[in-house]
C-alpha cells in the first residue's frame, strides 16, 4: 500500500486525478491483482491436495473471498481504465 500512497501523492502534485479516476488509482488496483492471484492459487492448491477437513474448509473460504476480492479489483480496473477512444486520457 506504500506504493499506492506514493502514486496518489504524485498524481495530486501533477493534477493527474481528474475525472472519475486516474492512473494512480488504476495502478493501485492493478498492484493488488498479482498478490491476489498468488493467494488464490495457493488456496486452490490446498483445497485440491489436502485430506484434512478443517484445512480444506478454511482454504475454501480463502478461495471464495479471494474470488470476491478479484471481482472487486476487476471492477475498479474497469472503472479506472484509461479511455481508449475518447479525447481525454482517463474515463
Amino acid at each position: 500500500m506504500e506504493n499506492c500512497r506514493r502514486l496518489r501523492e504524485r498524481a495530486a502534485a501533477g493534477g493527474e486525478t481528474g475525472g472519475t479516476g486516474g492512473w494512480a488509482q488504476w495502478n493501485c488496483a492493478h498492484a493488488l491483482s498479482n498478490p491476489l492471484t498468488a493467494v488464490l492459487g495457493f488456496a486452490e492448491l490446498i483445497v485440491a491436495t489436502t485430506s484434512e477437513g478443517r484445512v480444506k474448509e478454511d482454504a475454501g473460504i480463502i478461495v471464495q473471498e479471494a474470488l470476491r476480492m478479484r471481482q472487486t479489483v476487476e471492477t475498479l480496473l474497469e472503472f479506472w481504465r484509461p479511455a481508449a477512444q475518447s479525447g481525454s486520457r482517463w474515463m
